[in-house]
């Protein structure tokens, strides 16, 4: 049997924006290794970069690509999704860190931010003990 975890309701629009992020970097990394007169006799970073965009693409498939698709939480395989679901905690954790850190402390939002921070802090160290 599988392990799963759940992507509350909270960190869903997160990751699914931190997703897209990472779909957009790999793009870059893609755009980049075009230029790399090896990859004849090396395809191992396009290997890599089709990996890494499945993950992505795959998890976008099961969370839902937006809210239209599914707001509401969901239940993830860890075995299948662990990886890109880490990579989207990480990706996000440090740019929430930054909108945190520019919210004043008197803003009515932001302890509803910090509790999103905590949750989506909270999901990636789920997924790094399983």
């Amino acid at each position: 049997m599988s392990e799963t975890t759940t992507i509350s309701k909270t960190s869903l629009p997160r990751v699914r924006e931190s997703l897209y992020t990472l779909v957009a970097n790999i793009c870059e990394t893609a755009d980049q290794a075009a230029g790399d007169r090896h990859r004849e006799t090396d395809p191992s970073p396009y290997i890599e970069i089709r990996s890494r965009l499945a993950a992505a693409w795959f998890l976008l498939d099961d969370i839902g690509w937006t809210a239209l698709d599914n707001s509401a939480a969901v239940r993830v395989d860890v075995a299948r999704h662990g990886e890109a679901l880490l990579a989207a905690v990480e990706t996000m954790l440090p740019m929430m860190t930054v909108w945190l850190r520019e919210l004043a402390d008197h803003d009515p939002g932001k302890p509803e931010r910090v509790e999103e921070y905590l949750i989506l802090q909270r999901l990636g160290a789920l997924v790094r003990q399983r």
